[in-house]
This record gives structure tokens, sequence and C-alpha cells, in this order.
């Protein structure tokens, strides 16, 4: 029988297995080694995931340190209870894995853990507990342990931990001094770095970054605190992660309370005290887009997550939107001197009590079972409801905060003791509501029954989403659409001062919600009062007639998706799904109401006819268009019908009238942008302000789906409306300082929708938001002072331009997408923006050298470097505005009816004029050609603006021509003529005479072409004041001009062409109507029409005519 083998092992000590002797496998050296004499080599180091039977059955592992049985009690503690319950519902990775590996290396950090677990076990203890003076012993002498520890380290790292261990020791012992101190401390070595490690870029830079909120609301200034001086990119849309939205929005929150706090100098101040200036404004106002950019990046992640069906939402998503609301009402009320500014944002008071209640929903589950964290080192929900109790004005709201701090909140969160905080919640109103069993709600709420014998308590009406609060009480967003604005259909302000004013009014006074039956009697009147009558028969007549003259249903839907497609380009008309379903219904169903309801035959023709304007884009290839006339407008038809039924729904409080007057205004902009369009803007402006457009909703029966229409209608004519004022030289209509409505925002819906623009108007409206300042900040003359603030609006523009998306940048769109005009008109207005900063600049140092070269008498002009600065910025963006247009051309995008366009192109082509009397480089002559000749194909096209715009561009070619010629030969004659002037003279009076000529020639053109008037010309209207509806006349702009309730009894087109007028001197007559300048602006009165449309009047020549 062979010999009985035995497994080999292949395990044992190095010296061992040289010697082939069995070890004994004794750690960290075999005894058999020792026993021997022989030095043992130790064990090779399994491969990963290698484990011997022996290493995994090992009952006590060695461990790395020696620590007495109260520290490794201590450890073991924090380990498993400290650690993860720290960082409250965020990322518990610091404590649980960074801190814990650090304190088994760095003695100072094991001793502030250790002083960190026995504070934590003890927090709020019996102070009569005779074991609670051991267990102070014990934290009092590793604290001493770990200050001793830390001296003797070079490690800044360790320092740097260290250093929050012991903000988290003095938030625990409740020191708030020494907790500041520390952070303080931290912050200045953390800024003393010369080069940070990834481990302190990583994980402790964000710490001290999320510690720098708390100290401003324990009495800190900002000036005697640091700003962290990082390096590292704030994370910004789009969004992938968690931690990275913590990260983007937590740097938000430090500028927010910092210049909260900075604006307390002023809030906290009497009358006497100056408004702060401009660069404050502008501060706040980019903090202020800065965290409107960071919700949008936002929503955007969570539509991704919700695309993905993701598990259930964390609860940190809603720390974080609870955050962000927070700081947007800090931001927005930090200069008010009132409490009652707070009213204005009771909507997203209302938001902060809905996520609250969903992330009670989240954690009510797991906690059935698990005790609550006594402390948090991380800010939670206490702070944030606090803030709902001490600063919203509707007591319901306060009352749902109090009781969800009691349910999500820690004992302590940071420096924050729950107690204190409800306890400061506990006005004398909530204790009377407390004591009644009635508390205001919003929405319905369960009462305690008057003979229950139970003491009354507090209960919370079920939460409600969105969704279900629209579908619990009716208002859907077609409703929103179809009726009028007031909950009671009537004017919003009689529907405040009813059912709103008189509630909050109860609530102040401590009364029962439940109005008594007189003022519900008296609201009931009120709606009554303020609902629209039925349409009388001669309404009736005239919804009827324009409902004939409707297009054919295919007509109809190809006019609409085209205005949808060209027309919306950066803003919002409507709600496409809604508005293409109610016309698919007004076609299907003859007995519909749409057929006799003025609110949407009115908006549906405006609609139309912007349709209109858009049809040569929507031509497909090889199309045949030879029957369409040139110079028709094809949507007059639709708007001579619009415009009279505009009266009809004018008075009305709804959406529809605003609608419909914004369209139109967008219609007739081409045409007329400084008359009727103007008018038109202006009506839809102030129909909004009427209805309360321009302020956040709160109201509960509004859901989101309303609440964001209206945001987005606002932002959409706002935008629009500020930027036409600002192109034709117009005052501003309102202020953006009284503006509360939110920035627009994706929603889930916007799917659905042919055309998804929501990110266009988002940039749009930030980027019209800093135009606004600009206007508002630079010189009204061609002598600009030294203290402009060109710089500050130059860094806004720059990082506006660098904050858009990769969809919003020019180069990443392909020219035949739908999205292509949109992006290229935000670019364009860009450009804009710095011709509007630089153009006082332009004119200043064209005029500056010419004056010094026709005039050597006079002293020269000085031009200052900022001045030349802005001028030559101001040209280069003419140039590329040029440039941009080439590109528009190129890719077959160029439209005959658009003010934008024809604007950018004039006053682009003006720039470049002006700068090329003084200089002219090889692309000078193709940069103008370019500029005329799109300006002509517009022109040629129907538009008989564009034709007027032509003509004066081309008057201001000749003129720029003439002083280049005028300067070139001065500057070509020898020094010693230069005291002979009279050719100098001679050459600038004759411009200043061609200048007075054309003038005489214009104001002569009026007064004969009236003389010239005949019944005519006049168009041939029927009985209702409009022409045939179906019948296109040749474009008859006068007509376009008129409203019927503006036009004078007198006027008349004057149709006859002038080819007879002469000018004073008898030269050459003027350019007849086909191709000169056109009636309509023979009588016009607005002299300075021509200035304005071309952009010349932004320019502001006047400072040179002296």
């Amino acid at each position: 029988m062979g010999r009985h083998g035995l497994a080999k092992v292949k395990t044992g000590c190095i010296t061992c297995k040289i010697r082939r002797v069995k070890c004994d496998e004794a750690r960290p050296s075999c005894n058999r080694c020792n026993a021997t004499g022989r030095k043992c080599d130790g064990y090779i180091t399994p491969p990963p995931g290698v484990y011997t039977w022996t290493a995994l059955l090992r009952a006590n592992p060695t461990s790395q340190q020696t620590v007495a049985e109260p520290e490794l009690r201590a450890l073991s503690f924090f380990r498993t209870v400290v650690a993860p319950v720290l960082a409250g519902p965020l990322d518990d990775s610091f404590w649980t894995q960074l801190v814990n590996q650090v304190s088994h290396q760095e003695k100072a950090a094991k001793h502030a853990v250790l002083t960190i677990s026995s504070l934590y076990e003890k927090f709020k203890e019996n102070p009569m507990d005779r074991l609670a003076g051991e267990r102070n012993l014990f934290a009092v002498t590793n604290y001493n342990q770990a200050i001793r520890y830390l001296r003797t380290t070079d490690n800044q790292e360790t320092v740097l931990l260290v250093c929050i261990l012991f903000v988290c020791i003095d938030m625990l012992r409740g020191e708030c001094k020494g907790a500041i101190d520390h952070c303080r401390h931290g912050i200045n070595i953390l800024n003393s770095v010369d080069h940070k490690s990834a481990f302190i870029r990583d994980h402790l830079e964000p710490a001290f970054c999320r510690l720098g909120v708390f100290p401003f609301f324990f009495g800190v200034r900002p000036e005697s605190f640091p700003v962290i001086e990082t390096e590292a990119v704030v994370p910004k849309a789009p969004f992938r992660t968690v931690a990275e939205l913590q990260a983007g929005l937590n740097p938000l929150l430090v500028q927010t309370i910092r210049f909260v706090r900075s604006a307390d100098a002023y809030r906290l101040a009497d009358d006497r005290m100056p408004k702060p200036g401009a660069a404050t404004m502008q501060k706040r106002m980019d903090i202020d887009a800065a965290l409107d950019a960071w919700e949008v990046g936002f929503r955007r992640w969570k539509d991704k997550r919700h695309a993905k069906k993701a598990s259930r939402p964390d609860i940190v998503e809603h720390i974080l939107e609870m955050k962000w609301l927070v700081g947007k009402i800090w931001i927005d009320t930090c200069m008010s001197r009132g409490e009652t500014i707070f009213d204005l944002h009771m909507g997203k008071f209302q938001r902060i009590i809905n996520i609250a209640r969903d992330a009670e929903r989240i954690v009510r589950i797991p906690r059935q079972n698990k005790r609550r964290a006594k402390f948090t080192f991380e800010m939670g929900f206490s702070p944030l409801l606090g803030f709902v109790v001490v600063k919203c004005r509707s007591l319901s709201l306060r009352v749902a905060a109090r009781e969800l701090m009691k349910t999500l909140a820690h004992e302590r969160e940071h420096l924050w003791d729950n107690n204190t905080m409800l306890a400061i919640g506990r006005t004398p109103a909530c204790a009377v509501a407390g004591a009644v069993g009635s508390p205001t709600w919003i929405g319905s709420a369960p009462r305690v029954p008057a003979n229950d014998a139970k003491p009354a308590r507090i209960m919370k009406p079920p939460s409600q989403t969105p969704r279900e609060l629209e579908s619990n009480t009716g208002s859907t967003l077609g409703d929103s659409i179809k009726n009028d604005f007031s909950p009671g259909g009537g004017a919003p302000t009689d529907a405040f001062m009813w059912p709103r004013f008189l509630s909050r009014l109860r609530e102040a006074f401590c009364l029962d919600s439940r109005p008594a039956s007189e003022e519900r009697d008296m609201a009931k009147m009120q709606a009554r009062l303020s609902h629209s009558s039925s349409a009388d028969p001669a309404e009736l007549r005239r919804v009827r007639r324009a409902v004939k003259g409707f297009p054919p249903e295919s007509v109809a839907d190809f006019l609409v998706s085209v205005c949808i497609t060209y027309g919306t380009d950066i803003f919002f008309y409507f709600d496409q799904t809604h508005f293409v379903s109610e016309l698919k219904s007004f076609y299907s169903d003859t007995t519909s109401r749409l057929r006799t309801d003025t609110a949407f035959v009115c908006p549906a023709l405006a609609v139309f006819a912007l349709g209109s304007h858009w049809t040569s884009l929507a031509k497909p290839d090889g199309a045949n268009s030879e029957n369409l006339p040139e110079d028709i407008d094809p949507g007059r038809v639709f708007y001579n019908q619009a415009r009279i039924l505009i009266a009809d729904i004018i008075d009305r409080p709804s959406l529809q009238s605003v609608q419909a007057a914004f369209v139109l205004g967008v219609y007739l902009m081409p045409a007329s942008a400084i008359s009727a369009s103007y008018v038109y803007m202006g009506l839809a402006l102030r129909k909004a302000l009427a209805i309360g457009l321009h302020l956040e909703p709160d109201d509960p029966g509004l859901g989101e789906d309303e609440r964001e229409m209206r945001r987005r209608l606002w932002w959409s004519i706002y935008s629009l409306e500020r930027t036409v004022t600002i192109k034709l030289n117009r005052p501003r209509s309102i202020s953006q300082d009284i503006i509360t409505a939110r920035m627009p925002q994706p929603l889930p819906r916007d799917k659905s929708q042919k055309f998804d623009n929501v990110l266009h108007q988002i940039a749009n409206a930030q980027l019209v938001r800093i135009i606004d300042k600009i206007s508002d900040t630079l010189p009204c003359t061609s002598e600009i002072s030294g203290t402009d603030p060109i710089s500050e609006h130059e860094a806004a523009l720059k990082e506006w331009k660098r904050a858009l998306p990769a969809s919003l940048k020019l180069q990443n769109i392909h020219p035949k997408s739908l999205s292509y005009r949109a992006v290229f008109h935000l670019h364009l207005n860009y450009y804009f923006s710095w011709i509007d900063m630089g153009r006082v600049s332009v004119v200043t140092v064209v005029r500056a050298r010419l004056r010094t070269v026709f005039c050597p008498d006079e002293r020269p002009s000085e031009v200052r470097p900022s001045i030349e600065k802005s001028s030559e910025a101001c040209i280069k963006a003419a140039k590329k505005m040029l440039e941009l247009f080439e590109g528009l051309s190129k890719s077959g995008n160029v439209a005959r009816f658009s003010f934008t366009d024809l604007q950018g192109r004039s006053i682009a082509t003006i720039v470049v004029l002006l700068a090329g009397i003084l200089d002219r480089n090889s692309g000078y002559d193709g940069r103008v050609a370019f500029g005329l000749d799109c300006l002509r194909k517009m022109a040629s096209g129907g538009n008989t603006t564009a034709r007027m715009g032509v003509r004066f561009v081309e008057a201001l070619q000749a003129i720029t021509n003439e002083a280049r010629a005028k300067l070139l030969t001065v500057n070509r004659k020898p020094k010693i003529q230069h005291p002979a002037v009279s050719g100098q003279t001679s050459g600038y009076g004759d411009w200043k005479d061609w200048v007075t000529n054309f003038e005489t020639m214009d104001t002569s053109s009026d007064s004969e072409g009236e003389a010239q008037l005949s019944d005519s010309s006049s168009p041939n209207l029927g009985e209702s004041g409009v022409t045939g509806v179906m019948l296109p006349t040749p474009w008859d702009e006068a007509a376009a001009l008129q409203l019927q309730e503006m036009s004078a009894g007198d006027f008349r087109v004057p149709m006859a062409a002038p080819g007879d007028i002469m000018d004073d001197q008898g030269g050459e007559a003027l350019p007849s109507a086909d191709d000169g300048w056109p009636p309509l602006f023979v009588g016009n009165d607005d002299q300075m029409y021509l200035m304005g449309l071309t952009g010349m009047d932004v320019l502001d020549f006047t400072g040179g005519f002296t």
C-alpha cells in the first residue's frame, strides 16, 4: 500500500517555506522561527480576492493601533451610530469613510473623533446623572489630546480635517463663538495653501463651503468673515449627479447670504440713507440669474431621472429645492424695508411646505423602527421651515411649517436648536389657532368636533400635488385659457380684494378662516358684477362675419404650423397643444361655442396673420411662387378682421385679450414698429400688468401648468416690448424692479409642443434684463462721463454668453433646424447690446477726429481711452452682426417680414459706414455692399418699410462718402496751407447744406403730399369699416397703421406718386413710391420715424449738430 499523503500547505512565513518546514503561522512572526533564533521574514500578501481559511476564521483580527477599552468603545460607537447620522439626509461618506480612515492614521483626528462620540452620546442628557461628569472628563481629555497632537503636525490636510472636527465639537457643545472661530481659522488656512491636493479640493473645500452659511445667522458681518479662494470650477448645468447639484448650489447660497447681510445696512436704516448704487444692484441681478440657471439645470436633471424611471426621489432633492426657494426669497426681498414684501412670495412659501410634506412621506416608513438622530452636522429642515415660520405672513402656512418641524427636524442642526425654533414660531396667532382648533388651511381640512372631550389639536390636511389640486379644483390648463383669469370670473383686482384679501385679513385678526355669510354674499355679488355680460347682437354680427372669413381647415392648419415653427422664435404666444386642439374643434363641430367666442376668434385671426408673414420659409424646394404678388401683405386680410374684434375683448380680464394684442403687435412690427405695433405692444403690456402677470402667482387654485404659462407669457411680452423700446429709443414702460414672476422653467409637457423653445425664452429674458440695465446707466448724449459702469455690463454680457447651453450656441445648430432663427436672434440681440453700449462712443470718436482735421483752429477734443475702447467694441459687434446675416443668407433663412432682421441689418450697416469715415480696410466695401444688398432684398419683398429704410441708409452712405473724401483731401494738403481754411469751411458748409436740404425735401414732401390728397386715394370701406374679407388688395400701409379708435377723421392715405415734388433748390425730384420714398411717410407726423427704424436714432447724432 502506498504512503498516505497529506495535503501540502502553501501558506506560512517566507523563512519556513524556504526551509520546507511546517509553519505555525503566528503573527506578526511565527513562533518556530523565534524558537530557533531565526529571523522571520513575514508572510506573502495574497492577491486581492484570495484568502486562507485561517485568515477568514480568525476571531480577533489584529488592530493597527493599541487602544484602551473606553477608547475602543467610543470608536465603535462613532462608527456604528454617530458617523452615519452626522450628515443628516445628505451624503454620509465624509463621516463614515473619510473621517474613519484618517482617525486610524492620525492621532489628532482619533482624539477629536473620540470627543465627538462622547459628546453625542451624552447630548442633552440629564445633568443630574452621576456618570455625566465622568463622560465629560473623557471628552475634555481627548479634546486636549487632539490639540496637543495637532500642534506637532505639519500636514495641512490633517490640520484642515481636524479643524472641521473641532467645529463639530463646538456645535455639539452649543458654543456658537467657538464654532465660528474654528470655521474662520479653517478657511484662512485653506486660502493660505499654495498647492491644494486632490484630497483638499474634493473633500475639505466643499465641507468648508457648506460651513460658510451658518456664521451669518449668528451675528457675523460679511466683511469680518473670509471668502473661500478656490480654483475649482463650480459645477453648472447639465448636472449628472446629486453631488454636482449640491456643489453647484452651495456657493450660490454663500453669495446670497453674504449679499443679504451686506444689504442690512440699507434695509434696517431710515429713509435718509441713499439707495444702493448700480454696481450693487447688478450684483444682486447676477446672483438672481445664477440661482435661476441652477434651477433650470435642476429641473432638467429631475426630468432625466423621471424619464429613466428611477427609484423614488431622494430626500436630498427636496432639501436642495427648499434651499433654492429660500435663497430666491432672500435675494428678492433683501432691499425692502417692509415685511409685506414677503406676501409677493406666497407661492414660494407654499412650495416649501409642499416639498416638506413630500419629504415627510419619504422618511415616514423608515423611521417606524429607527431612532432619529439627535444632532446633525449639516443643515437640514429646521432652519428652512423656521424661515417660513418667521417670514411668511400666512397663518396656515406657518402652522403647517411648525408641524413639519416636529416630524422632520432634528434636535439640533448645525447651531439651530429645534426647540428654540419652535418657541420662536409659537406666536400668539398660532397659540390662538391651536386653542380654538380652527387654523386656516390651504384647501379643506378636518375639523375637531366641538363636543370632543380631548384637547383640540392642529391637524394637517393631506398634501396635494399640483395635479391633484388641479383635478380637485376643476381648474385645468384649458379652463384657464377659456375662462377669465380671476377665480370668480371677474377682474383680478376684484378677485384679490374679496376672497383673498378678506381671508388674509381674517388671519391677521386670528379669526375663523371661514367667512361669514354676509362676506360670502358680497364676494358672490362682486363676482356677478365682474362677469362679462353675454355678447350683444352687434358683437355677434362682427364675430360671425369674421368667422366667415376663416380660411379652409387645411390652410388654417398650415398657417398655425408656420406661425409656431417660424414665428414663435424666442417668445411664447400661446400653448401650442391647446390652441391646435381648439382649432380642430372649431372646424370639426359647426355648433361649437368657439364660433361665437370673440376671445378665441380674435387671437386665431392674429395667429393667421402672423403665420402669413413666414410662409416663404415654409415653401418646399422647387415650388412655384410666380402667382404670389410681391407687393401684397398676405396677412392683411386677417388683420383687418382681428383689429375690429380687439375692441370687444380689450376690457376682459383674460389671457386671451393679452395674447391677441401681443400677437397683433408682433404682426405689425415689420410695417409699423413705431406706430400701431408700438401701441399694441403697450396695450399687451398694460393688460398683463392689470391681471398681475408680472407677479409670481400665489393662488392655490392655479395648477403648475397655468402658473408656468403666465410666467412665459409675461416674460415674452416684457422682453420684446423692452427690446423694441430700446432699439427705437423710446422711454421705458416699466421698471423690472416691480417684477416678481420668476423665470420660465421647463415642464414635462413641453415635449408635446411642436416647437419647444423654453430655453430660448429663458436666455432671452436674462439677456433683456442685462440690456435694460445697460440702457438705464448709459448717458443720454454724446458727452460721456467718466463713471459709466461699462466694464460691469461687459462682464455681464460675456458671462451670459458663456453660460449658454450647447443647444443655444449657433455653431451647434444646423441651418435647416427649426430653432436656427431663434438661436440666431439670441446672438443678434447679444451683439446689439454691445452696439447699444458703444453707440455714443462711435459718434463721439468720429466727430472729434473730423473736428480736429476740419477745424484746426479750435481746441482739439480729447477722447479718453475708455471711449476709444467702447467705440472699437461697438464697431466689432457691427461687423459680427453682418457676419451672422451672411450665414443667414447662405442658409436660406432670410425672411422679408422681420423687424429684428431689418433693424439689425440697418444698425450694423450704419455703424460700419460711420467707422468707414476714419478707416476703411479691405473688407469695408464688401460689408457695406452686403448690408445694403440685404436691405434691398427685404425691400423688394413687399415690405414698404424696408424700402424706406434702404433709402435712408443710402442717404447716410452718401454723407459718409463725402466726409471720407474731404478727410482724405485735407490730409493730403501740405502743412504750409494749414492757415487757409476756406476750402474746409466750404466743404463743411456743403455737408451741412446737404443735410439741411435733405430735411427740407422731407418737409416739402410732407406738405405737398398733403395737397395732393384725393378721395379716390382712400380705400373703399364697406359697411363695417373694413375691406372685403377674402380679396387682398395692394398693401396699403396706412390702413395697417390705423386703429379705429385712434384714426383722425380727415386722415387719408396719399396714393398719388410724389414724382412732381421738388426740393427748395429746384434739384432732382424725389423718387416715386415704386422705387423711392413710400407714400405712407410723406404725410407721417412723426419725423423721427426713419431715425428710429434704421437705428440711427439710438446713435445720438444730436450732440454734433451745434
